[in-house]
Order: structure tokens, then C-alpha cells, then sequence
């Protein structure tokens, strides 16, 4: 649906064996679809001691409709 450069796709279900593979103190925007997988990420995430974490709100969905509908 959408390329985002840079983006690193880790599934929701993988996430959390994979945490040690992202830096904790980048600025991270997590994405999915609808905004609800990555809401739960963020959550999982800033659980784990990430700090600067935030959700995509209304996901890649949203996005596309919003800013990049190409």
C-alpha cells in the first residue's frame, strides 16, 4: 500500500523478541494499516523503556488519504 523510506517492518507478534533491534532513544513512528496494531506497539514499547515513540494515528490508511495519495 505505501513505501516508506527507512521504515523497519516488524510485526506486531514479533515485536516483542525483536525490541533489541531498535534504538530507544530514536524518534520512532510506529504504522500499520488502521493505527490499532502500531497503538499496541506503542504501548509494548514504551513498557519496555522507549521513550520517544509514537503512533501513526488512523495508520498508513489515513496517511495515504491525508497527505501522500499518490
Amino acid at each position: 500500500m505505501a513505501n516508506i523510506d527507512g521504515a523497519k517492518l516488524i510485526p506486531l507478534g514479533e515485536l516483542p523478541d525483536r525490541l533489541r533491534e531498535l534504538e530507544r532513544e530514536r524518534l520512532t513512528i510506529v504504522h500499520c494499516h488502521s493505527g490499532q496494531r502500531s497503538a499496541a506497539a506503542v504501548r509494548l514499547m514504551r513498557e519496555a523503556g522507549f521513550g520517544n515513540v509514537f503512533n501513526l494515528e488512523g495508520g498508513i490508511a489515513k496517511w495515504l488519504d491525508e497527505v501522500d495519495s499518490n
